[in-house]
């Protein structure tokens, strides 16, 4: 009764979906071996049952399909979704590393060996430049 119990309210938490759905076939299959069989429809209903929000649209999908699927059908296309997703993730978040520095960058310099009284180039009248800039 216990493990029947655990079977009708398990969520995935943060459980990866293969963490997940091999809880549930786990528990599955200790109530199979105890003489009180869990039917496959009622399998994937309680599996799917258990997800959060961010698998509701992956969810609808699996329950309106027909032939309604097999728990091991329901596994593949989540653990699919979650790799999509979690491929995602992987893009987006290295490129927002990237623009986004943490550390502020700065440049100090020195003026070693620098005549100060000339300082800055091109300020004085009379310069070999005659006006027309240079560097």
């Amino acid at each position: 009764m216990e493990l029947d119990d655990e079977l009708r309210s398990i969520t995935n938490g943060d459980s990866t979906i293969v963490q997940y759905c091999t809880r549930i076939k786990s528990i599955a299959d200790i109530l199979a071996n105890t003489g009180a069989p869990v039917p496959k429809r009622n399998l994937v209903i309680y599996a799917i049952s258990g997800f959060f929000p961010k698998f509701v649209h992956v969810v609808t999908t699996i329950r309106h399909q027909k032939p309604f699927p097999t728990f091991l059908e329901m596994w593949s296309m989540l653990t699919l979704e979650e790799r999509s997703m979690l491929k995602e993730q992987n893009r987006v978040l290295p490129s927002i590393h990237q623009d986004h520095a943490s550390t502020p960058t700065i440049l100090n310099t020195t003026h070693e060996n620098c005549n100060h009284e000339n300082w800055p180039p091109n300020n004085h009248r009379g310069s070999s430049f005659n006006g027309r800039g240079g560097a």
